[in-house]
């Protein structure tokens, strides 16, 4: 995945579609989105087995975390490189639409909880279970407000 410099953010896929999305919510008085950025990145460092999905470029470590993470510290893709490019991808799409974006998992707490969770399960295990729970929270924040997808009953 060669890096696509100069391009426009109206031209990227991602943007465009994070936008349709924004303009729906919007058109429904929303104001907060969830992102999923960061997820990637502490997940699999965009890496399987060891092996770099895209390139070294996307990978910092090849998805083989270190037992003690301050030995990779500052993680470069996940506070440079491609995080930041993404990043600036949402903030731009979103301020256009006057939707704040907020990053759940660039949370230092949840990069620790997945970082840290027992070796013995994945760390899909540990996403699995943090999305969980993330649900249950915004199921009983959308029950609160009333929100059009809050689940029956």
């Amino acid at each position: 995945m060669a890096p696509r410099r100069g391009e426009a953010v109206a031209d990227d896929e991602g943007a465009t579609g994070l936008s349709l999305v924004l303009r729906r919510m919007r058109a429904q008085r929303g104001l907060i989105y969830l992102s999923g950025a960061g997820a990637d990145e502490i997940i699999s460092d965009y890496s399987r087995n060891g092996v770099p999905i895209y390139d070294a470029q996307h990978s910092g470590f090849n998805g083989v975390f270190p037992a003690n993470l301050s030995t990779i510290f500052p993680w470069g893709n996940f506070y440079f490189g491609s995080q930041r490019a993404f990043l600036m991808k949402e903030e731009l799409t979103s301020g256009a639409h006057g939707v704040e974006g907020r990053y759940p998992f660039l949370d230092p707490h949840v990069v620790q909880v997945i970082e840290q969770f027992p070796a013995r399960y994945s760390q899909w295990a540990a996403l699995d279970c943090l999305t969980k729970h993330a649900r249950g929270v915004a199921c009983c924040l959308c029950a609160a407000l009333a929100c059009p997808a809050a689940p029956p009953g």
